[in-house]
């Protein structure tokens, strides 16, 4: 489906995570359920201020964001000093990995995304190795998986973004089963979500506990990690701003230590480099950094 929400906070803590993960994991194999389009026409409006605009004007604030492969790919897509365009994350993904002659499989119900996605790949000189689905990605990257050997599952990498977490494919699924079954099948996997609630959120992480446990996940053999982001002021009373999205969080399973303790300092980096940030209203648009934990 084409993601009308690029370009703002949820992205970046989206994109800044997944382009360090590709960067150190380099998986032969990248897949996508819900993949959108490749590249985006890139205008201004509070919710993209606050988020790429506001990012790539302040990274020189923090040298561990400078040079992160994030800012380095956005960097490209400047023109005279002005971001122009957005990378989504299957560009994101072209970007980093198809010198690795890595495979790509992009899913989408939505046309027009992947007809963008393979025309971006023709552009990069990566047509051949694309794949793109016109179809539910839930089921389709599921029965993927189901073939792979031992050696290819741990090679795979899988990046689930869905627009609706809890609603079921045809084959019974919904995103966060497809989560924790690749996970425990040994595949790499990134899993965003988005919330504005607390109450949404703790139903989101008692599903994916009781989804770790339908599939006997384990924690420490799988070695999920959780990092949540939020806006500082969303439980003051009076605070009436909404960026595109109030909260956000990537669960990512089998990645190296390498990389949740890279994703770790990028999102600390990320809250600091948001401290002094103020909406049009001149409403704090700081932010905070959490690391969840899934113990029972």
């Amino acid at each position: 489906m084409t993601n009308r929400h690029f370009g703002r906070i949820g992205d970046i803590w989206k994109h800044l995570p997944l382009a360090e993960i590709l960067r150190v994991e380099k998986p032969f194999s990248y897949w996508e359920s819900h993949a959108g389009s490749a590249l985006y026409t890139l205008t201004h409006s509070l919710e993209r201020d606050y988020g790429v605009f506001y990012f790539i004007e302040h990274t020189t604030e923090s040298p561990t964001l400078e040079a992160s492969v994030y800012k380095h790919i956005l960097n490209t897509y400047q023109q005279n000093g002005q971001l122009s365009s957005y990378p989504g994350s299957p560009l994101i993904a072209l970007k980093l990995l198809h010198e690795n002659k890595s495979k790509f499989l992009f899913c989408d119900i939505d046309n027009k995304s992947l007809k963008n996605i393979q025309e971006v790949a023709d552009v990069e000189g990566a047509s051949k190795v694309v794949e793109v689905i016109h179809a539910d990605g839930i089921h389709t990257l599921a029965e993927k998986a189901a073939k792979l050997s031992v050696q290819d599952a741990s090679s795979t990498f899988v990046h689930i973004d869905p627009f609706r977490p809890f609603i079921r494919s045809a084959n019974g699924l919904h995103s966060i089963d497809l989560f924790s079954q690749l996970s425990q099948q040994g595949l790499k996997v990134l899993y965003w979500y988005g919330y504005d609630s607390y109450q949404y959120r703790d139903t989101l992480i008692n599903e994916i506990k009781f989804s770790f446990t339908k599939y006997k996940v384990s924690l420490i053999e799988t070695r999920i990690w959780c990092g949540d982001v939020s806006l500082a002021a969303i439980d003051d009373p009076i605070f009436d701003e909404h960026p595109g999205v109030l909260r956000c969080g990537i669960v990512a399973s089998n990645l190296s230590e390498v990389s949740v303790e890279n994703c770790q300092q990028l999102g600390k980096e990320l809250v600091a480099i948001y401290e002094n940030a103020l909406f049009p209203s001149g409403s704090s648009g700081a932010l905070r950094y959490q690391a969840i934990t899934f113990e029972k």
